[in-house]
């Protein structure tokens, strides 16, 4: 089975959430992913046998766990879509990063590109 790069979302679930990580915040969004994971574990049965299978092939769990980690794949993703999204509506100023040992990663790049 491949993965056809689509997701399975509807455009009003997609305002559903934006509209839960602007005005009711992450937790209640990261508690409406639970939901949504098991609907799609329950409902999408290709989606659901697909990380079935790999799970049991690359891991060796039992079709039982395989369905239980199947979920944890769909909230994981759903909480990546929100996590993604939330940044990007509303608190893309509230995180910042910084680069350990930049200079060395600069040096290295350019040592790359002028041999």
């Amino acid at each position: 089975m491949k993965w056809n790069g689509k997701t399975k979302g509807f455009l009003s679930g997609y305002k559903f959430f934006f509209f839960s990580i602007e005005y009711l915040g992450l937790r209640l969004t990261y508690f409406f992913c639970f939901f949504v994971s098991i609907v799609y574990v329950l409902l999408l049965r290709k989606n659901r046998n697909a990380v079935m299978s790999f799970q049991v092939k690359s891991f060796g769990v039992s079709r039982l766990k395989a369905f239980f980690l199947a979920g944890r794949t769909f909230y994981n993703y759903a909480t990546t879509l929100v996590d993604k999204h939330a940044l990007r509506i509303k608190w893309r100023q509230k995180y910042t990063f910084n680069i350990t040992n930049e200079k060395f990663i600069k040096d290295l790049l350019s040592s790359a590109w002028n041999p």
